[in-house]
């Protein structure tokens, strides 16, 4: 579920870079091939990788609270007002992650 907005950021990221859809679908095309590698990767080790998902996912988040914080967050805020627009769609994404997050655990821990 959450690598459709990833890809979805890099390809905004790349566009807005100045960049063509070429450069979009190549940088894609390594996320989703990195992705089924991962895949790949874990069905190979198994179960095995307890002690590394110790370390595995706060690199990860931290990863992403990086990018989020000095690449997207900037970009909302150098409009200064003049396209709600842009902000309202940031935090409406943040929003529904959000309510997600919710009702899968609703759903999922009962």
């Amino acid at each position: 579920l959450h690598k459709f907005p990833e890809g979805f950021t890099i390809g905004s990221m790349i566009l807005a870079a100045g960049k063509g859809i070429r450069e979009v679908i190549v940088a894609t095309s390594v996320i989703g091939a990195a992705t089924v590698l991962g895949v790949a990767a874990f069905y190979v080790v198994g179960n095995n990788v307890d002690g590394a998902v110790a370390y595995a996912l706060p690199v990860a988040a931290g990863v992403t609270l990086y990018v989020a914080a000095s690449d997207l967050i900037p970009e909302v805020n150098h409009h200064g007002g003049k396209r709600p627009l842009v902000s309202l769609s940031v935090f409406g994404g943040v929003a529904l992650f959000f309510l997600i997050h919710l009702a899968v655990h609703e759903l999922f821990e009962h």
